[in-house]
């Protein structure tokens, strides 16, 4: 007996089999052929990912090669470069990420773990290179510009230096414990040693000194190689007469007059009431190095000024001096109580006055009394007309001179405020002035971190400021223009004066392109869609401009594409149909690791009654066979688009809300995809959509339990109607087609039109009267609607092809 199919629309889909035997046998029938199913088959892997993840905590760039790295929350870090390139490294031990940077122009990235971990990633082929795991929780972390050293810094106060060769990481006998810059404050035998927050390579002596924030608020400025302090800030009064009184007898220890006298532990606590904020972050402020930033808990800036290093000499270069560090094996031999560290007579007042609890100048980012968040990031970069003009000078002692430029900070907000970042014009602090010298970053989100890209290699200047917030944002802002607007600020009246409009963000990914859903098929060749798709120009719009606002380049351009695997002939295009919150639907390639957009569906333009809007796209389906595209909107409005590889004149076809037919006015459409249809019969969120172009229909449900099917030959309404009458209503969440064999004699087709009703009541939401409407009607009126269909099919277009598709899709 010869079969026919007739076609069904399930909503909601699926009831199990009643006849267990029935199911298993048809498990064997289509059970997978002997010798075809392989180990790769089963086992499932990432192959590609697109865009910043959304557990993004922090950021690191390379100026030298032109990349941003993002670190996460569950061990996987984001490698971007020019446009469509991206890396994705997952860390073994799935644990969030503490420190992030690159090893300056190499292939080398380190990671620094919540778990305590140093891990080395190799950039060239995506693979850990090494890992270390460190005894004691790492609260500071630094490379050293142009060289393979690493400082580490951990909450027992230890300042250690290890060595990258030749991807192995390897810890160089040399460590500074907290006795010894701060002796007077930290016995040596301290369980209660305050953390290293924060180390910092002094410009102008990045090789040889080093600036070591500690918990306690003390400052420290250490030599690495004369093995001395050089100046100590921050504190109280209190820490730094206890230090001051500590170098005086450290001299006399040094000389051989007398040992240095153990602190008691009375003193110990003493000292720890008397200590002032605690430090949370620090950066630069200044070009040399004279003028640094430091960012406390309870919400305070302070600006803190240091000797002036000595000028750069002819000398060795930056690795070698650092390779002739000394070594220290007798730190960790050294007995309880004494000293066996080798400083040089009176270094911790060998140059003046080393020693001050007084800053340069204090500030806050919000006005007015009361409790303050606590500063979570402080980035600088200098001001390039300052130093194109002045050559970045040393000046003098003012602070605008010393140091100017702007700082971006990372909370000190009030409580209760998100958090957001503010920008402070360093050379505008001023009693009368500080309201006009900062300005507040439009907020998307919480912040999680800020990087500067320096403008060219070793410049202070910033080319733009990266700001990540959560969940996975990225925004660039034109760092010359925030300049130009806040120079303007300052020199005007008031706040409120004209000035110029401080730089939009760019979003580092399309703005406004959150998916709000996708799908994911193959198209094989020789079918319509790969056809038309392989013929269509690539899409030349890019995910990132080539410039920002000022001229500066786009700072995130560096990496290669490389080698990418071929396409077999038989695997077609892999394709994913994603549809977007700003109404617009893409088609990407996933057939390689980079993700190829090959054609666009521009978005629906809703003429509400304040202004217009665009509707976010809620439902999609493609049919690879006919290149035909269904998008759901949340408005309820349904298009239908035809991939097509030539410009038209089309009339679109629209089904109004009661089912009648219109045509709307000819327009004239470019190449891909050419709306061909539109219909308005649902006023709920479209869930979803299923095209059966073999058949030409086309299935609707939407959120109030609505289900349409739509004959796509004839433009003509088929049926609309609630999936359960009478039944609360509840979301369409899926519409399948499916084929069921009937027997196609006219002696029984009365008996098979029985046999499909009841077989669409035990597998579908339908009632028992409504399925078989549904699957009637398209089988009475098939051959009028394959001969309208062919009829019409020439002024829809080339490639239209709706009856050569097999009979569900």
């Amino acid at each position: 007996m010869s079969l026919s199919f007739a076609e069904a629309v399930f909503s909601f889909f699926y009831s199990a089999s009643n006849n267990a035997a029935e199911a298993e046998n048809a498990a064997c029938n289509n059970s997978v052929p002997a010798g075809s199913l392989r180990a790769p088959h089963l086992l499932p892997r990432l192959a590609v990912h697109h865009g910043v993840p959304g557990a993004a905590s922090v950021l690191a760039y390379d100026p030298v090669q032109r990349l941003l790295a993002v670190g996460t929350r569950d061990g996987r870090i984001k490698v971007f470069g020019h446009d469509g390139i991206e890396a994705l490294l997952c860390s073994p031990a799935k644990a969030a990420c503490k420190f992030l940077e690159f090893v300056c122009n190499s292939e080398y990235m380190v990671q620094v773990t919540m778990f305590n971990a140093i891990e080395i990633w190799r950039l060239n082929d995506r693979q850990l290179a090494d890992s270390l795991q460190w005894e004691v929780n790492i609260t500071a972390f630094s490379t050293v510009p142009d060289t393979s050293f690493l400082y580490v810094g951990d909450e027992t106060g230890v300042f250690s230096v290890l060595e990258l060769g030749g991807g192995r990481l390897n810890k160089r006998p040399y460590s500074v414990p907290p006795y010894v810059t701060m002796a007077g404050l930290v016995r040596q035998d301290s369980s209660r040693a305050p953390a290293l927050i924060g180390i910092l390579p002094q410009p102008e002596a990045y090789h040889s000194r080093v600036l070591l924030a500690y918990a306690n608020s003390i400052l420290t400025l250490w030599d690495l190689h004369s093995l001395r302090v050089l100046a100590t800030r921050g504190g109280s009064e209190m820490q730094c007469t206890r230090l001051s009184e500590a170098g005086d007898r450290l001299a006399d220890l040094l000389t051989g007059r007398r040992n240095v006298p153990k602190p008691t532990e009375e003193d110990e606590e003493d000292e720890q009431d008397g200590e002032g904020p605690e430090v949370s972050c620090l950066s630069w402020a200044c070009p040399f190095g004279s003028v640094f930033a430091v960012g406390y808990s309870n919400g305070e800036i302070a600006l803190w000024g240091l000797p002036h290093p000595p000028l750069r000499t002819p000398g060795p270069s930056p690795s070698t001096s650092c390779s002739s560090l000394p070594s220290l094996p007798s730190l960790a031999a050294a007995p309880s109580g004494s000293v066996q560290f080798p400083i040089s007579p009176g270094g911790m007042k060998a140059l003046g006055e080393e020693i001050s609890s007084q800053p340069l100048v204090r500030l806050q980012v919000q006005g007015g009394k009361g409790e303050r968040s606590p500063i979570t990031a402080l980035r600088w970069c200098a001001d390039a007309r300052r130093a194109a003009e002045r050559g970045l000078e040393r000046g003098g002692e003012r602070v605008g001179e010393r140091g100017g430029g702007r700082l971006y900070v990372c909370g000190g907000e009030m409580p209760g405020l998100p958090g957001s970042v503010s920008v402070v014009q360093l050379g505008g602090l001023e009693e009368g002035m500080r309201e006009k010298a900062m300005v507040k970053l439009p907020w998307f989100g919480p912040v999680a971190d800020v990087v500067v890209a320096p403008s060219t290699l070793g410049s202070m200047c910033a080319s733009a400021i990266l700001v990540l917030t959560f969940p996975g944002q990225v925004h660039l802002y034109d760092e010359p223009g925030m300049e130009e607007h806040l120079s303007a600020r300052l020199l005007s009246p008031s706040p409120s004066s004209h000035a110029p409009a401080p730089p939009e963000p760019v979003s580092f990914e399309n703005p406004g392109s959150a998916v709000t859903t996708g799908r994911l098929m193959l198209a094989p060749w020789g079918m319509q869609a790969s056809h038309v798709l392989s013929q269509l120009p690539r899409v030349s719009e890019t995910r990132c401009p080539s410039a920002l606002s000022h001229g500066t380049k786009w700072p995130v351009a560096g990496g290669s594409f490389g080698q990418q695997p071929e396409i077999s002939p038989e695997d077609g295009l892999c394709l994913y149909i994603s549809g977007h919150r700003n109404g617009v639907t893409h088609i990407s390639d996933l057939s390689t690791p980079l993700i190829v957009p090959l054609a666009s569906a521009p978005a629906h333009l809703n003429q509400g009654d304040d202004q217009p809007s665009y509707t976010a796209v809620t439902a999609v389906d493609f049919c690879a066979v006919s290149a035909l595209l269904v998008v759901g909107h949340e408005d309820g409005l349904v298009e239908l688009f035809e991939l097509s590889t030539r410009r038209r004149t089309l009339c679109c076809q629209i089904i109004t809300e009661r089912g009648g037919y219109e045509q709307a006015t000819p327009s004239e459409c470019e190449e891909g995809f050419q709306m061909v249809a539109q219909f308005h019969q649902h006023r709920a969120k479209v869930r979803s959509v299923a095209l059966a172009t073999g058949v030409g229909r086309l299935a609707i449900g939407d959120d109030n339990g609505m289900v349409s099917l739509v004959n796509l030959d004839t433009f003509t309404l088929i049926c609309y109607r609630e999936c359960h009458p009478g039944a609360a209503s509840s979301p369409i969440a899926a519409t399948v087609f499916a084929a069921l064999p009937v027997p196609s004699s006219d002696s029984s087709s009365s008996s098979s039109s029985s046999s499909l009703s009841s077989s669409l009541t035990s597998t579908s939401s339908f009632s028992s009267s409504s399925a078989a409407a549904a699957a009637a009607a398209p089988a009475a009126d098939a051959p009028s609607a394959r001969s309208a269909g062919n009829q019409r099919r020439g002024s829809v277009g080339a490639g239209g092809g709706w009856g050569r598709g097999v009979d569900g899709v």
